[in-house]
């Protein structure tokens, strides 16, 4: 598993994307989006004068995996290959454009790691998930018992402050690989961002601000959920089941799947997940370097 310097075969090409040929990686993208959501996102929204998007074609026009390079994160989508042709300006590329995180199928982040190795590239942490879809729009979807005295409700400007401690909360929890170092800067900026384009639910129990739950990437006909966050006097009182099933019946109407990936140690939160009709469809990681 990993690369090789093999030369290319005859009818393989790797080739960069621009925005004139942006149908081609859309085309293989939408194939595999249900393992892939994160990556759609970025090249749905991609800058092309500061974003890479590097296709493997064989025989013509077929596409065989993209590496997509978005502010400082690389996103493999391999479909399956575990060996990946690494000719000499790609490598040169690597090089050059710093890689701060992976992100992707566990398969392809491990070849991915194989390939920046002998590149400098040393991860200090891998954070392991299962990916989880919901989209079946067959089955009724079960009902969770109410919580008295909880609401529901879209996030409105006068809730930032609650909001954001939140969400910092989350972020220290979820994300920050190094929480001596983790700038709550960072958090702001990305509350910003969800705040504009993403959709974001508030629990209030009894008057107070306790839980959240948002949208934080989209594909072509998916989005995927995550910050979800009960503050810790608040826990298992079946707060977070009520804000993944409020998300989950409002894409469900729209017909609209969910993904998600969580920590392979969070146990509770896998069982609300199931519980609200998400199956396990793969294995995820995110490996960093700082």
């Amino acid at each position: 598993m990993g690369y090789t310097d093999k030369p290319l075969q005859i009818d393989e090409r790797w080739w960069k994307a621009g925005e004139m040929q942006k149908m081609w990686p859309a085309e293989f993208l939408r194939v595999h989006e249900a393992t892939c959501v994160s990556a759609c996102d970025r090249f749905l929204d991609a800058d092309y004068l500061s974003d890479s998007i590097w296709l493997l074609s064989r025989g013509g026009r077929m596409t065989q995996a993209v590496l997509l390079y978005s502010k400082r994160t690389l996103f493999p989508v391999l479909n399956g290959l575990t060996i990946v042709p690494m000719p000499v300006f790609l490598k040169r590329f690597l090089l050059s454009a710093p890689v701060h995180a992976v992100h992707g199928l566990l398969d392809d982040v491990s070849v991915m790691e194989a390939v920046l190795y002998p590149l400098g590239y040393e991860p200090v942490v891998h954070i392991d998930y299962y990916l989880m879809a919901y989209d079946d729009f067959t089955t009724v979807p079960e009902c969770f018992t109410r919580v008295p005295g909880l609401i529901l409700r879209p996030a409105q400007i006068s809730d930032y402050k609650a909001l954001f401690e939140m969400h910092l909360s989350y972020e220290m929890e979820e994300v920050a690989i190094n929480m001596k170092r983790y700038k709550p800067e960072l958090a702001r900026l990305s509350l910003s961002r969800i705040l504009e384009r993403e959709e974001i639910l508030i629990a209030e129990y009894q008057g107070r601000l306790v839980g959240k739950i948002n949208t934080n990437a989209r594909s072509f006909t998916r989005r995927q959920l995550g910050g979800i966050y009960v503050k810790p006097p608040y826990r298992r009182m079946g707060i977070a089941q009520a804000m993944v099933a409020a998300m989950r019946d409002k894409f469900r109407c729209e017909k609209i799947a969910l993904s998600l990936f969580v920590r392979k140690s969070n146990i509770a939160a896998q069982i609300v997940y199931k519980r609200a009709g998400f199956r396990t469809i793969a294995d995820y990681r995110i490996s960093y370097t700082e």
